[in-house]
């Protein structure tokens, strides 16, 4: 095939490559898939392998940059197609280009804003009236800071249990002025909820919010 790796970072963009080639009437694992995917945490790697795919490589880290890092003697001249969402952080491509990787990116997903139903959901979270809210990416953070600003974040963060699917997530927090987080260890679903009933758990044993 015209790609040697395929680096998946999330499990959005293992659906999305499912969803695309089903829509296209293509089989799926299709016959040229690159001879090497990798995957960014056990639970993207997990949903690979239920799609089909021989997942090769697991990072040990939780940032996409993990695989440029742990992979990096493998990866000059190597061609590398990268699926990710239209709001990914740039380290990782950067971080292949340096190594001398021939990366290609392509946008596997659009994150759209909040619209809706989703509109009621922000009042009462800005209102203080929802306990917690699980952050599945930093473009969920950046889609509220630009709804709410800043300042409001971090009100909202002193009253709100905010948890973050691993550091990249967190960062955003901090990058928006909120030290007051939860970060799971795993990221995965069940990772995020057992920081979250960690968390509970230890606020109600010495009686004060952590995060």
């Amino acid at each position: 095939g015209k790609f040697d790796c395929l680096f998946l970072t999330s499990q959005n963009v293992v659906r999305a490559i499912v969803d695309r080639c089903k829509s296209s009437n293509l089989s799926f694992p299709p016959e040229r898939m690159p001879r090497h995917i990798a995957a960014v945490g056990l639970a993207t790697a997990a949903a690979a392998e239920k799609a089909g795919m021989k997942v090769d490589h697991i990072a040990r880290g939780e940032r996409g940059r993990a695989l440029a890092e742990e992979l990096a003697p493998q990866l000059p001249n190597c061609a590398v197609l990268l699926a990710r969402s239209d709001r990914a952080n740039p380290d990782l491509p950067e971080a292949l280009w340096q190594i001398g990787a021939r990366v290609t990116e392509v946008v596997a997903y659009r994150t759209l804003a909040l619209a809706g139903a989703a509109e009621q959901i922000l009042d009462e979270i800005v209102r203080g009236e929802i306990d917690a809210v699980l952050f599945f990416s930093p473009s969920a953070i950046n889609h509220l800071v630009e709804k709410i600003g800043k300042d409001r974040l971090r009100q909202v963060s002193a009253r709100v249990t905010c948890v973050a699917i691993g550091p990249v997530t967190a960062s955003a927090f901090r990058a928006a002025g909120v030290e007051r987080i939860i970060v799971s260890q795993q990221a995965s679903v069940s990772g995020i909820l057992e920081a979250l009933s960690q968390c509970w758990s230890q606020e109600m044993q010495l009686g004060v919010k952590l995060g």
